[in-house]
This record gives structure tokens, C-alpha cells and sequence, in this order.
């Protein structure tokens, strides 16, 4: 007997649908990105550390004016001259926002990171999930001393048109 061509396609559009209901893994996912962006500092692939970011991305540290777009995010990690270490701790990762406000480590924070509110940017119907962690960076500054850099964050990660989770917005204490 042989299946009508109305069954096969009824049965490519089960496949397909139940394929994009699955979402990833997100906890499992910052971990790998994380990795990717230890690895290029480590390195001093500075380019490739910013190219993990979104063209459109947002850096944002309490008391400056954000970075915004691709230009400036790159001039921001090429001026780190003599990378040394960074050890980045995925702390909680949610599709829901709320559930960062909601863990222990965040409640426990003294200060926490400026929310993107403050700079105007929503979220929207954007596909995204959310990253709370630690940040240690070491590297030597241009006049030679050795520096660590120990910052609580909350990274915006958005699913691009090319299919890729790129750092939207990064926001540190």
C-alpha cells in the first residue's frame, strides 16, 4: 500500500513542529558560550571575543554610559592588551526573567548590575534567555601591574537570524 502524499507531508509537519518545540538546553548552552569566550580571552582573540556578542549589543557597567553596537563592543575588548585568565561561573539560566531575580545568589547580592530599563532598552518579542553569573578576569594593565576584575552579571543572550545566541546585553556590578 502506498502513503498518500497528504499523510507524508502531515507527517514532515509533526516532525518539523515537534523539532522547534524542543527549546535547548539553556543552562547547557551558557556554559558552552562561556567556554567559547574564556578561551578566545585566554588567548587574546580579542575579535573573536566580541564577535560572540550581537552586532546591535549593549555593554553596561554601573556608573558609565552603555557601549552600544558592533564598532564599540569591538574597541572595548581590543583594549585589553595582556589578557591573563578569565574564569566565568554560570550561577542561573532562565528563559524567564523573573526566575534570575528569584535565586538565592541574586537576593544575596549587595549590588547588583543596572537593569537595560535604565539605558531604554526592552525586550520585546525578542527570543531570549538570561544568564546570571561571576565574572574573574585578570590581565595586566598598560602600566604593567597585574589586575583582577571580580563583577556579579547579567547577560542577555538573543537568538539571531543566522540561528546563533549572541551576548545582547551585558550588564555588570
Amino acid at each position: 500500500m502506498k502513503p498518500n502524499n497528504s499523510f507524508l507531508f502531515l507527517m514532515l509537519f509533526l516532525f518539523v513542529a515537534s523539532c522547534q518545540l524542543t527549546p535547548p538546553n539553556y543552562p547547557k548552552l551558557a556554559r558552552e558560550l562561556n567556554d567559547q569566550m574564556e578561551t578566545a580571552f585566554k588567548k587574546g582573540e580579542m575579535k573573536k571575543l566580541a564577535a560572540i556578542y550581537s552586532d546591535d549589543g549593549y555593554l553596561m557597567s554601573p556608573n558609565r554610559k552603555a557601549t552600544h553596537g558592533r564598532k564599540a563592543i569591538d574597541a572595548y575588548w581590543e583594549r585589553w592588551h595582556t589578557p591573563i585568565n578569565w574564569k566565568l561561573d554560570v550561577i542561573a539560566v532562565s528563559e524567564n526573567e523573573q526566575d534570575i531575580y528569584e535565586s538565592d545568589y541574586w537576593k544575596k547580592m549587595m549590588e547588583k548590575p543596572k537593569h537595560w530599563r535604565e539605558e531604554g532598552i526592552e525586550i520585546g518579542d525578542n527570543k531570549v534567555f538570561y544568564q546570571l553569573g561571576h565574572s574573574k578576569i585578570e590581565y595586566e594593565s598598560d602600566d604593567g601591574m597585574h589586575k583582577t576584575s571580580d563583577v556579579d552579571f547579567v547577560l542577555v543572550w538573543k537568538l539571531e537570524k543566522d540561528g546563533v545566541y549572541r551576548i545582547w546585553i551585558d550588564t555588570y556590578r
